[in-house]
């Protein structure tokens, strides 16, 4: 199966290239994948989760077991990998809280940046055209 890749994507890659002698550090070739760093960084960000979640229900599913089997020591020694996944598991989304607000912030950014420019368009060029068209009605 072939993905179309759009020129400005493939310019980008070029332009990635030119910046390393060698091979393009994984960073980068992650946030040229996504599109971005931050958004590289959000979806690392989620699979850090979605394997945190993982573990944390192994880890459950793993201390009943060995509760039944009746071995509390292996049961006492699962639950406290279970606490660490379920510590790195909220700071991963944390992280990911903070990382979605930056992309929030930033897309606001470019909204406020649009309406400046709309409002300039409107100002400078469609009202001149549209006072031009009511004198020439008159």
């Amino acid at each position: 199966m072939t993905h179309f890749v759009s020129p400005s994507h493939l310019s980008r890659l070029a332009a990635l290239e030119a910046r390393y002698d060698g091979p393009i550090p994984a960073h980068g070739m992650r946030a040229w994948r996504h599109g971005s760093a931050l958004a590289s960084d959000i979806a690392e960000t989620e699979a850090e989760i979605a394997f945190f979640r993982a573990m944390i229900i192994a880890s459950r599913t793993s201390s009943r077991a060995w509760l039944r089997r009746g071995n509390r020591s292996m049961t006492s020694a699962v639950q406290a990998d279970g606490r660490r996944y379920l510590k790195a598991w909220r700071n991963a989304r944390h992280k990911l809280a903070e990382l979605l607000q930056e992309w929030n912030a930033r897309e606001a950014r470019v909204d406020a940046a649009q309406q400046r420019l709309l409002a300039i368009i409107s100002a400078k060029i469609i009202a001149p055209l549209i006072r031009g068209l009511e004198e020439s009605m008159r």
